[in-house]
């Protein structure tokens, strides 16, 4: 073959000796380990997120036992508050003579304070009840 003259380009490209040069199976394994990675960080994100989950219920669940405690108490209150009315009636009724103005006082307080502890308590009853779900956040 004659020498090709100064200036021309070769027929066929071919790689330059310096290039950064890698063999198939270098590539392949590099891409495996990616892919590894990849997978191993999908994994951990998941654990991640299904042990926030189940903090979440457990916490909401411990939360919606201690408001129904409160809302059992407060109705117990309700019921206390209910006796009170009824026992200040029985002194009204023994007493013809006491004064009116103070078992008034004493009759709406006791209204007042049953209406109060029953609504508490139904909101308290409310949010027990309620579903609640746990959403993520997508950033």
């Amino acid at each position: 073959m004659p020498p090709r003259p100064r200036g021309t380009a070769p027929s066929r490209p071919r790689p330059v000796r310096d290039a950064n040069f890698q063999t198939k199976s270098q590539r392949k394994r590099v891409r495996k380990s990616m892919v590894r990675a990849y997978l191993a960080n999908r994994v951990g994100e998941a654990r991640v997120a299904a042990r926030d989950r189940a903090d979440f219920y457990r916490t909401l669940r411990l939360k919606k036992l201690r408001r129904r405690e409160i809302a059992k108490s407060m109705r117990a209150l309700a019921v206390s508050v209910a006796g009170v009315q009824q026992q200040a009636r029985r002194v009204e009724d023994r007493n013809p003579h006491l004064d009116l103005k103070s078992l008034d006082e004493v009759f709406d307080l006791g209204r007042a304070a049953v209406g109060a502890t029953e609504a508490a308590a139904s909101e308290w009853e409310l949010f027990s009840r309620r579903k609640i779900y746990y959403t993520e956040v997508v950033q």
